[in-house]
């Protein structure tokens, strides 16, 4: 495994690559960077390269300046992984993305799709979910989202490495399935958002969302080759939202991992690369 930087034109961007071969893509979530896919990475280096970067303002990426609307979202993220792959010559991936990955992923297979050998997603938002966010049990886990959105969430938690501890471990504990994160582990996650002005820059996520709730309408749908795994103890992705997945992504195949939460690639690696190993 080796890290290296890409100077992009929004910053420099932050990425571990493995191996040689095919290109495999490994977009992460929140509260993650690319260690997200830590256990995966060791497979993925059989099969293929494997690139996993940091979205700017995550991990050992830069944090870009500006209104939320402008620095984040789906489409910006898109833009800047593409331009990624230019960067480090590389032509047709197969992209795995969990979590905000999920959502980037198909952003970026609708922008470039002649770049896009097929999709991997993981517990995968979709344009298809409707009301079902909208449910009181769906509302009850998207409390964070919310909390997002107010300045007091970063004056409360951001810089102040106990409080990062502490918010961080919830979500870990309650969005994982038979699978704990180690404490090794999330001290490395800790690490990274406990940085001065990590945790903030990482909201930017979801006021992009919000700002930009009002204007979204329902996206091109992808014919691409398409592999979804739903964890089924993911509270944040129940399986009920699985329902229409296939509206947006007619070529795709839905397979329920027993006993997995939200985190697919941490809790069932050997599922992920098999389904990697299927679109190469």
């Amino acid at each position: 495994m080796t890290h290296g930087i890409a100077n992009l034109s929004r910053g420099r961007m932050h990425y571990v690559r493995v191996g040689a071969g095919p290109a495999i893509l490994l977009l992460h979530g929140w509260p993650g960077f690319w260690v997200d896919f830590r256990h995966v990475l060791p497979g993925v280096a059989d099969l293929g390269l494997g690139i996993a970067p940091d979205f700017f303002g995550f991990g050992d990426s830069e944090a870009v300046d500006g209104p939320p609307e402008e620095a984040a979202g789906e489409g910006r993220f898109a833009g800047d992984v593409l331009e990624l792959l230019d960067s480090l010559d590389l032509d047709r991936v197969v992209i795995v993305g969990h979590d905000i990955g999920s959502a980037v992923a198909p952003a970026l297979a609708r922008l470039a799709p002649a770049r896009v050998q097929g999709l991997v997603l993981l517990n995968p938002t979709h344009p298809y979910i409707g009301e079902k966010r909208d449910s009181p049990d769906a509302q009850r886990e998207a409390w964070y989202q919310h909390f997002h959105l107010l300045p007091l969430a970063e004056e409360l938690i951001d810089g102040d490495r106990d409080r990062v501890r502490l918010y961080l471990s919830y979500f870990y504990e309650h969005w994982a399935g038979q699978e704990r994160i180690g404490a090794a582990e999330l001290a490395t996650v800790v690490d990274t958002y406990a940085r001065p002005g990590a945790f903030a820059s990482s909201l930017a996520w979801y006021r992009s969302r919000a700002a930009q709730r009002s204007q979204r309408q329902l996206p091109a749908v992808i014919d691409l080759p398409t592999i979804a795994l739903w964890g089924d103890r993911d509270p944040m992705r129940p399986l009920n939202q699985r329902e229409d997945f296939e509206r947006g992504f007619p070529n795709s195949t839905s397979r329920v991992l027993q006993g997995i939460g939200h985190f697919v690639a941490a809790e069932a690696p050997e599922a992920v690369a098999h389904a990697i190993a299927e679109l190469r």
